[in-house]
């Protein structure tokens, strides 16, 4: 596959020596996406929001040794810029574990809740990803979100638009724009089947999508359907049905309106 334009930035952004983890490490067993929760602009330039990015994280509040993203992308053009080292480890997500601060890519699309990346923009992230993935060996599920590893609800937007369709392989690079599964809408219900579980989904098994997937507590993703409550399994597990039939529904409030999603206990809807 043809690579995006890259612009190497690692030279040209302001930098604080002797702040931030000084480490290197050069294992990457995994990437982590970023937003800035800042919707900037489409007249400002991408150099200009990262000097300033740059600057915030190298300042008093974050003290980094520079701006906290090994790469990044921007949402309008099929561009990516080079930030930092691969090997620096840059204190981004507040995790120390699997794909983390230590032994995770650092990947940013400036933008806050509106962010709406272009197609040819996406192209050039998800071949960033597959990039990384051939560089050092791991899987589509090595990719999470930053609110996936540490108290943020950072990335926005791109959980739902980027990361839970790339890793279900539903979005890929092919060397021209991303393609992306159609997705399963129900006609009646106008809900639409979480890309996580489009692949295992039939009608007859599990009947209507009565209420969006939700996104939990404790990392799991359900949906509520006729039949039951599913959760999209993790990497290499299969999807799980936890909650059989209406009754849970109707229990939990929801009645034929279905307004209220199943509850947990200690379990609470993040989205």
């Amino acid at each position: 596959m043809a690579a995006p334009k890259i612009i190497d930035l690692r030279r040209s952004l302001p930098t604080a020596p002797g702040q931030g983890s000084g480490q290197r490490y050069a294992a990457k067993r995994g990437q982590v996406l970023h937003y800035s929760a800042v919707n900037y602009p489409n007249s400002r330039s991408m150099e200009d929001i990262l000097r300033s990015e740059a600057e915030f994280h190298t300042g008093p509040y974050l003290s980094e040794a520079g701006i906290a993203y090994h790469w990044a992308c921007d949402w309008r053009t099929p561009t990516l810029y080079r930030l930092r080292d691969e090997d620096e480890v840059l204190w981004h997500c507040g995790f120390w574990g699997t794909p983390g601060n230590r032994d995770g890519l650092s990947i940013h699309v400036p933008g806050g809740n509106a962010l709406m990346m272009t197609p040819e923009a996406k192209q050039a992230l998800v071949w960033l990803f597959r990039r990384n993935e051939d560089k050092y060996g791991f899987g589509r599920e090595a990719l999470k979100g930053h609110r996936e590893v540490g108290e943020s609800t950072c990335p926005g937007p791109l959980m739902g638009s980027v990361i839970y369709p790339y890793r279900a392989g539903t979005l890929n690079y092919e060397g021209g724009t991303p393609v992306s599964a159609p997705p399963i809408v129900d006609p009646v219900t106008g809900h639409t089947v979480h890309p996580g579980l489009a692949d295992s989904y039939d009608f007859q098994t599990w009947g209507r999508p009565l209420l969006p997937a939700v996104l939990y507590s404790d990392g799991k993703i359900r949906q509520l359907y006729e039949r039951g409550v599913y959760a999209v399994g993790s990497p290499g597990h299969p999807d799980t049905l936890e909650t059989l039939g209406h009754a849970f529904l109707y229990a939990t409030g929801g009645g034929d309106q279905g307004t209220v999603f199943p509850s947990w206990p200690g379990v609470v809807p993040l989205v």
